[in-house]
């Protein structure tokens, strides 16, 4: 390989290391604000002790969430994730690949508690059929979490999800989600 191509091909590893980099800084900004995070990366909480990273899988693509350290449990199919808390991790899991609903997990305790459970439940999905993805989070007391719903994944027109009729308002009083 000539001198000339071999820069090339470095220089283009170089840029593309760079606008990943750029990426992630963009998508750890947003997940300190309240947005939602539905992309690769690692996402350290507002006082940076704990940190979510989420990777893709290699078995369906799907985002995989762990926790501060690689021992820690696995969470599939992740959706969507915000930091309500220095401690407080909100996030959504889509019934495919995981046990389906919004989610709020200490990073400390590594305690999580389910707070918004399925409601339809079909043969392919006993656990529940329902999708649910975070939109955003808005800090206050009590806190409101929005996040796209819809009762039934099989027949989920994408298209269609993420508008204000499919959008759903959970307010939360801090103690709720302090355990």
């Amino acid at each position: 390989m000539s001198s000339h191509l071999m820069r090339a091909v470095l220089f283009s590893i170089l840029v593309g290391l760079c606008i990943s980099l750029a990426a992630a800084q963009r998508d750890t900004s947003s997940a300190r604000k309240g947005a939602a995070v539905r992309s690769v990366g690692a996402f350290p909480s507002p006082d940076s002790q704990c940190r979510a990273k989420l990777t893709q899988s290699s078995l369906g693509g799907f985002l995989v969430l762990t926790l501060n350290r690689k021992a820690s449990p696995k969470v599939d199919d992740v959706t969507g994730l915000a930091w309500v808390s220095p401690h407080t991790l909100i996030y959504t899991i889509s019934p495919i690949y995981g046990t389906t609903g919004v989610y709020a997990c200490n990073c400390v305790t590594m305690r999580t508690k389910r707070l918004v459970a399925p409601k339809t439940f079909v043969p392919g999905y006993p656990d529940g059929a329902d999708y649910f993805e975070l939109a955003r989070i808005s800090d206050g007391d009590p806190i409101t979490v929005y996040y796209y719903y819809f009762p039934n994944v099989d027949d989920l027109d994408e298209a269609k999800l993420r508008t204000p009729d499919h959008l759903v308002r959970l307010r939360l009083k801090r103690d709720r989600l302090e355990h």
